[in-house]
């Protein structure tokens, strides 16, 4: 029973640390810029073009109008998905 209990005081001395941990983890990949996500979903969009999912890449390149709505190159490629 004694074994038990000394058992049972021992705390793993990491164990304060985990929230800071996985919050520092949310923070790092968590916070993509958005012109990151904006040039990621370009990528995609093209790549699904070339492959010959029209859909897929209207959809990319639509998420993609969502962040940068002012850059012609969005427009120009969901023409091409639409041709």
């Amino acid at each position: 029973m004694s074994r038990m209990k000394a058992t049972m005081k021992r705390r793993p001395r990491l164990a304060p640390l985990a929230p800071l941990f996985l919050a520092s983890l949310i923070v790092l990949f968590g916070c993509e810029s958005d012109a990151g996500k904006f040039e990621k979903h370009m990528a995609r969009g093209r790549e699904f073009l070339e492959a010959g999912k029209t859909d897929e890449a209207i959809l990319e390149f639509k998420n993609a109008a969502q962040i940068n709505a002012n850059d012609p190159e969005v427009y120009h490629e969901l023409g091409e998905a639409f041709l």
